[in-house]
């Protein structure tokens, strides 16, 4: 981990971890070859159901696939947002968003399918320490039945509270949200 970025990754990653690449025929991350994986920013991924996601299939977040009940942490110091819980099949189920000021510039970073326990206790408006624990990872029975996983995004505008944070976008949306957007390796370094 560079210490010039102001950014930690939310996973303590293990010095190994498997890179995903969801533009083969990986279906829905059930090919992960160990407990601690990498799902690339600005990805397209076929797998997603078309009823639920129409053509929205670039994915403009990074996944972090680890064992349900990995500790999840703070990337920054920051404050609650707002947290909620998605819980149709195919959603975040658990999602937190955190207001983080970064060079005098506000960013907001999406917490996608942490667990149900991870919101019990949360408080909007709370102070949280870079490196803090938020959370865990969800299982599949409280993450919108997706792989165990966290979804961290960083939105460059202010969400309306409670709203869901769109994680996936078509080929037509793209240029602008990855203004909205950017990929969070700017702010932590270099996964992959």
């Amino acid at each position: 981990m560079n210490r010039n970025y102001p950014f930690i990754t939310p996973i303590q990653l293990p010095q190994n971890y498997h890179v995903h690449d969801f533009t083969s025929n990986c279906v829905n991350g059930q090919c992960q070859p160990c407990d601690f994986t990498i799902g690339k920013y600005n990805e397209q991924r076929n797998f997603y159901p078309k009823d639920k996601f129409n053509e929205r299939t670039i994915h403009l977040g990074i996944d972090f696939g680890a064992p349900a009940n990995t500790p999840i942490y703070s990337v920054s110091d920051c404050e609650i947002f707002y947290f909620d819980y998605f819980g149709e099949l195919g959603d975040y189920g658990g999602l937190l968003v955190t207001k983080n000021i970064v060079d005098q510039h506000t960013l907001f970073c999406a917490y996608g399918h942490i667990s149900i326990k991870s919101l019990k206790n949360l408080q909007s408006g709370n102070y949280i320490l870079k490196g803090q624990q938020l959370g865990w990872v969800g299982d599949f029975t409280e993450n919108g039945n997706w792989p165990p996983h966290l979804h961290f995004q960083i939105l460059t505008y202010k969400p309306k509270l409670g709203s869901n944070v769109p994680g996936l976008f078509s080929i037509n949306e793209l240029s602008e949200a990855l203004k909205q957007y950017p990929d969070p390796q700017i702010y932590f370094g270099r996964l992959y």
